[in-house]
């Protein structure tokens, strides 16, 4: 991202998770910025509702941030499971 992390707003960053889709390295880095000071835990907690859906709830950033890191694991883990099915569906 081209842009100072304090800067960042919620929309742009659940745009750019959806976009990172499950690549580990991509999110990886976002995670590192979005752990910074500069980015506001309130912005992280919208980021999160609008990344996972729902109102932004976590009391801490921590706990935004894991349930950021809950989500891609799972999309990750049922996109895995997906391509499995692909390759042992014979038709």
């Amino acid at each position: 991202m081209a842009i100072d992390p304090g800067q960042l707003t919620a929309q742009q960053i659940a745009g750019r998770l959806e976009q990172i889709g499950i690549n580990d390295v991509e999110f990886g880095a976002l995670m590192g910025i979005l752990q910074g000071k500069a980015v506001a835990f309130g912005t992280v907690a919208e980021a999160a509702a609008f990344y996972i859906g729902g109102d932004p709830r976590w009391r801490t950033k921590a706990k935004a941030l894991a349930a950021i890191r809950s989500s891609f694991e799972d999309r990750a883990y049922q996109a895995a499971k997906m391509a499995f099915v692909d390759k042992s569906t014979p038709w």
